[in-house]
């Protein structure tokens, strides 16, 4: 497979991991509670076996541009991480320490507390990949740090500090750090790519990193 076709391959797998951690997510909040780890430990087997699926078929790159599935393959990801991770980290705890009936319980109890975390997460972690698919480096409020800290403080606010201990909230919110910091580093290493089925993997790279012009 050429280096293009890997990329736009790379690029739908992505979007579709993203989008089947999205409907775990909802299968969670409108399925029964007893079933909550069921589908949290499903969800997340669907979804890398969809990455593993969408990112070995063979992409029709002629019909494609170099940014093609850049933006959702960044935003799906995100929004579907930040659903679904940090409950991830919650299973074993809440499995170890109580019961896997009780996991839906730590669920039902996690959703009102961290809504409005979550939804400004993804708000500004939306808009930073929006704007690294756009060829732009987010600063300010959009930077990794930022992010982390904003919505660790909304995670306390108003009643969060006495139902979730804030260390819960921040080891929870740490590893998006790093997510936020990689996607800068995967746009940096897609963009650029000239979409053409005739040219080699060794060839398109060099072509990626030669200027134009030079």
């Amino acid at each position: 497979m050429f280096r293009t076709q890997e990329v736009v391959a790379r690029r739908q797998a992505r979007t579709g991991f993203g989008i089947v951690l999205v409907v775990g997510a909802l299968a969670m909040l409108v399925g029964d509670e007893g079933s909550a780890a069921l589908i949290m430990v499903a969800s997340w087997i669907a979804a890398f076996a969809t990455y593993r699926v969408l990112a070995h078929r063979q992409v029709d790159v002629e019909r494609c541009k170099p940014d093609s599935f850049l933006g959702s393959s960044l935003v799906w990801p995100t929004i579907g991480m930040l659903l679904m991770l940090p409950l991830l980290i919650h299973l074993p705890f809440a499995v170890l320490f109580g019961s896997v009936e009780g996991y839906g319980d730590w669920v039902a109890l996690s959703y009102p507390f961290t809504a409005t975390t979550t939804f400004v997460a993804g708000l500004l972690g939306t808009i930073r990949a929006l704007q690294l698919a756009d060829g732009r480096r987010p600063r300010g409020i959009l930077s990794p740090g930022a992010i982390y800290g904003v919505s660790l403080l909304l995670g306390m606010i108003p009643f969060g500090v006495f139902i979730l201990p804030p260390i819960l909230i921040a080891l929870t919110g740490a590893p998006f750090i790093s997510l936020f910091a990689y996607q800068e580093k995967l746009v940096e290493s897609e963009v650029g790519l000239e979409v053409t089925p005739e040219i080699p993997a060794a060839i398109a790279r060099w072509r990626a990193l030669v200027p134009k012009g030079a």
